[in-house]
């Protein structure tokens, strides 16, 4: 299987090609381009040294940090990256949505950003989307080690069906 990895041992979770192509077909078809940036810039517009991409709502981009010893990890959390956006496609009632924001596990997931880099984050809600993006994250990765359980492909068929319903 093809990894996307430019310096071996570097990376700590290599992305497969094939969810790399995944994930950039899904971001081109809803019309987010991915750039790379020098630097990851917050939504108040301060440097975030430690942050290698971001899901940008206001530029309606994703941004990966444009550093050749980062850039393996940083395109490593591609999907994590997508998975915030395609969270926010979802409509506000949609069930799936409620699913993920009451779900047991987004809320340890919340507990665990609050002791760390993410503690700065005041609002409760973004908070929470982040959580809900590592989480998705984390399926994908499960799902590509083979390591998944049948909640990890439930909620996949789910999101395929959303993209079929998408474009």
């Amino acid at each position: 299987m093809d990894k996307f990895q430019l310096y071996p041992g570097e990376a700590r979770w290599q992305v497969e090609t094939r969810t790399l192509d995944s994930v950039s077909s899904f971001l081109e078809n809803i019309g987010v381009p991915v750039r790379l940036v020098p630097e990851i810039i917050s939504p108040d517009g301060n440097p975030m040294e430690d942050a290698l991409a971001i899901a940008n709502f206001m530029d309606m981009t994703v941004d990966v940090v444009d550093d050749m010893k980062k850039r393996p990890e940083a395109w490593n959390s591609l999907p994590e990256e997508a998975a915030h956006w395609w969270y926010r496609l979802l409509k506000h009632n949609d069930p799936l949505k409620k699913q993920l924001w009451d779900n047991y596990n987004t809320r340890l997931k919340v507990e665990e950003l609050k002791q760390t880099k993410y503690a700065n984050i005041n609002s409760p809600n973004d908070l929470t989307e982040e959580a809900i993006g590592q989480l998705i994250a984390q399926a994908i990765r499960r799902i590509e080690q083979k390591t998944a359980d049948k909640k990890d492909y439930t909620f996949f068929e789910k999101f395929i069906d959303f993209l079929s319903e998408m474009l």
